[in-house]
């Protein structure tokens, strides 16, 4: 893992895996100085000068009938600048609320830089989080440049760049912790605290924390604002496929179903014609008031004669037979026939008689190579 220190104004980097830190002048002599470690992810701090802390000892009810948009407004008399203009974080723990802002405009600024490195970033934190957690009435103090980094609990810290006026603030009863090796800084601290009130002990360079899951991680936070979630994502993707897939599925069926009804349309016309002849151009538009108007040229035709002929038709149809002629008296349908064999037609009798219709076979005779025939049925 990587960890870089982001410079502000004309600070260099500062860079380190874990033991002591580097400095990099550009960007540039960073990203050759930690090439050789051939290195992925980067966890980077930037100056904690950028964020304002405050913590407030909240019951657990009162936490959660704030809700998120209550707690937004608990700092803002403690910000300098309007709580719609900062991105606010926060750990609630053991009826204490820890809170932390910064400008959404420096947040960004931020942002649009780590944009330029050529490593993954895992988590984006203020600097004072590279120190160890104090212990209870305890403070960690460390040179920082030429400033100082405080941490003042676990989520609570600051940028010093007044030793005077930070031993002010420093109570009786509470200690500063230094690093052993820090000695100006502890010659200094002399001259303003008791003995005992300063710690001296051997701090790591770098406190190694689960940076990635802190809830300061704004990187992440960031992340999650500006950004629709992988979920939401696979849930949008799989609804719209879904959606998609029916629509594909509606546009084929319509499809086949209107050609079986242009197919249908188109095989009633071309029946139509076989029984009647080419006649004029019929259509499925006018079929049915050409058909009607045929029926009553017979001489004594009714609505009875249309209901045997739509029975009878599919029969005629099945057996590849011609209608040349059609007239309906008495209850008695007489169809002049034409077919290919007179075996046709008399197959045809035998079909019609055998579903309940009294069919009678007239005269055959043979022309050319097909046989005319009339049929009567009731």
């Amino acid at each position: 893992m990587l960890y870089l220190w982001m410079p502000n104004a004309n600070e260099q980097w500062r860079w380190s895996i874990g033991e002591q830190w580097h400095t990099a002048a550009s960007l540039d002599e960073l990203k050759d100085a930690v090439a050789v470690h051939q290195l992925k992810h980067v966890t980077v701090f930037f100056s904690s000068l950028h964020v304002q802390h405050a913590q407030f000892q909240l019951q657990k009810t009162h936490f959660k009938q704030l809700g998120d948009q209550g707690i937004r407004y608990l700092i803002e008399d403690q910000l300098i600048e309007s709580v719609d203009q900062v991105r606010l974080s926060y750990v609630y723990a053991n009826e204490k609320l820890s809170m932390m802002a910064i400008n959404k405009s420096r947040l960004d600024v931020i942002q649009h830089s780590l944009g330029l490195v050529p490593w993954q970033v895992d988590a984006l934190l203020p600097d004072y989080l590279m120190l160890p957690i104090p212990a209870s009435k305890q403070v960690i103090l460390k040179t920082w440049g030429t400033q100082f980094l405080l941490r003042q609990s676990e989520f609570q810290g600051a940028v010093i760049d007044d030793l005077d006026i930070f031993c002010e603030f420093v109570e009786d009863d509470q200690q500063v912790v230094i690093s052993d090796a820090d000695v100006n800084l502890y010659e200094v601290l002399s001259e303003r605290l008791a003995p005992e009130q300063i710690v001296r002990v051997a701090l790591p360079e770098i406190f190694l924390d689960k940076f990635k899951r802190h809830r300061f991680n704004l990187w992440q936070s960031a992340t999650k604002e500006q950004t629709i979630s992988p979920l939401w994502k696979a849930c949008a993707a799989t609804v719209c496929l879904a959606i998609g897939a029916q629509l594909i599925h509606d546009g084929v069926r319509w499809y086949k179903l209107k050609q079986v009804s242009d197919q249908t349309a188109q095989l009633m016309i071309d029946q139509y014609k076989q029984w009647f002849g080419q006649g004029y151009r019929v259509t499925e538009q006018n079929i049915k008031s050409d058909f009607e108007a045929r029926v009553r040229l017979s001489q004594s035709a009714d609505l009875s004669s249309m209901s045997l002929l739509s029975r009878i038709g599919p029969v005629i149809s099945q057996q590849n037979v011609i209608a040349e002629r059609i007239q309906y008296q008495d209850n008695i349908l007489t169809i002049d026939l034409k077919a290919t064999n007179s075996s046709v037609l008399e197959s045809m009798t035998q079909q019609l008689n055998q579903q309940g219709f009294k069919a009678q076979l007239g005269n055959i005779q043979t022309v050319g190579n097909q046989v005319l025939g009339w049929i009567k049925v009731q």
